[in-house]
């Protein structure tokens, strides 16, 4: 959904309110603490429980508790982060919707958090399908002393953020941050998120620690001296749909970010596998989106057929 369909559909807090309501409650309210319907009509915000006496509102526990940004700002925020392809800085964010830096970059992190959930349940290779993994380096060229002298190459070897990442042909990606690329990380990630059953086929370049996965899945490489692909079972070995999706992943690190903490890293990569993982959606993951904030999982399962 672009800004101004959000705008005109959003015209205050009370709107916005409303909708969060339906969406999480739909035609039975129920208190957000106990689970109870028996519930009186709201005051303001605030709807009172009669089964545990207690006061809730429909942002109990969401990603909008206790914020003090009106919540149309944080629809126009969302719909902004959303849209761009290319992820966009808080200072960016900031200036487009009249927020200061720390309240963009707070909302940021809070859509980002959310969109990392949805990766917990991501299992690819499933009914057969072909997985393309890959690992890949993240970080500058060092140009000033003393950061020259570290050890900044690119690929292997590197001290720049090792991110490891798989996709599924056709299907979803998922990609984290590691200490190390090793045998005993790769092992880990494949194991967490790929399924190795119902004939799976694993491919990946010719780095050795790859090879601690045979035993799991059915394991290809991909090897640089064929001019052409290979062809395993009428399945073309090469790796170059998870470097298509480092390509959009490093496009937002040079152009919009320029650098990832350690502690913030995996929230960034989450945002890139979470808009790869829902394109061609586009006009509808502004919506989803909300349900996913909200809890609305019985309108995700109905709507979305997840």
């Amino acid at each position: 959904m672009d800004v101004i369909s959000v705008v005109q559909r959003f015209k205050d807090q009370e709107t916005c309110i409303s909708h969060l309501e339906e969406l999480r409650f739909g035609d039975r309210p129920y208190c957000t603490l106990c689970g109870c319907d028996h519930v009186k009509q709201r005051i303001g915000n605030k709807w009172i429980c009669y089964g545990c006496g207690s006061s809730f509102g429909v942002l109990k526990d969401t990603i909008y508790h206790y914020t003090k940004i009106p919540l149309l700002k944080w629809f126009t925020a969302i719909a902004l982060i959303l849209n761009a392809k290319k992820s966009l800085s808080s200072h960016q964010l900031a200036r487009d919707t009249g927020l200061s830096q720390n309240g963009a970059w707070t909302i940021m992190c809070r859509v980002r958090k959310e969109m990392a959930k949805e990766l917990n349940g991501i299992r690819l290779g499933s009914n057969g399908a072909t997985v393309e993994a890959d690992e890949t380096f993240i970080g500058g060229k060092p140009r000033h002393e003393p950061f020259k002298q570290q050890n900044n190459k690119r690929g292997r070897g590197t001290n720049k953020l090792a991110v490891l990442g798989a996709v599924e042909r056709n299907g979803e990606v998922i990609a984290k941050s590691v200490d190390e690329v090793s045998g005993d990380s790769i092992y880990k990630f494949v194991k967490e998120y790929v399924k190795g059953i119902d004939g799976a086929k694993f491919i990946s370049d010719g780095l050795a620690a790859y090879n601690v996965v045979s035993d799991i899945v059915d394991h290809e490489v991909m090897t640089r001296k064929y001019s052409n692909f290979k062809n395993v079972d009428d399945t073309l070995i090469h790796t170059n749909t998870i470097e298509g999706f480092w390509s959009i992943f490093k496009r937002a690190w040079y152009g919009s970010h320029h650098r990832y903490s350690k502690e913030n890293a995996d929230l960034y990569i989450a945002e890139a596998c979470y808009k790869y993982n829902n394109r061609g959606y586009e006009d509808e993951l502004f919506d989803y989106f909300l349900c996913h904030s909200v809890f609305a999982y019985h309108l995700i399962e109905d709507r979305w057929n997840v």
